[in-house]
């Protein structure tokens, strides 16, 4: 287990959370009230369809969940 910040923009700013390495994208949306939300993981922006393939297993990965831009 490792403990990862995620940055939620706008909203509650960082959140520490303690998860399992592979832990999957969309087991973190879910946990945290997220969806509906973008991810951009270490700089790559992750479509919502690949969210319960993406495991995160490098406890230095960057996460930020962040609002969809107006019109998009």
């Amino acid at each position: 287990m490792f403990t990862l910040t995620v940055g939620v923009i706008p909203g509650a700013g960082a959140r520490e959370i303690s998860i399992q390495p592979g832990t999957t994208l969309a087991d973190i949306a879910r946990s945290l009230d997220l969806t509906g939300r973008q991810f951009v993981v270490s700089g790559d922006t992750i479509a919502e369809i690949d969210w319960a393939t993406h495991r995160i297993t490098d406890p230095n990965t960057e996460i930020f969940a962040v609002a969809p831009a107006k019109g998009a």
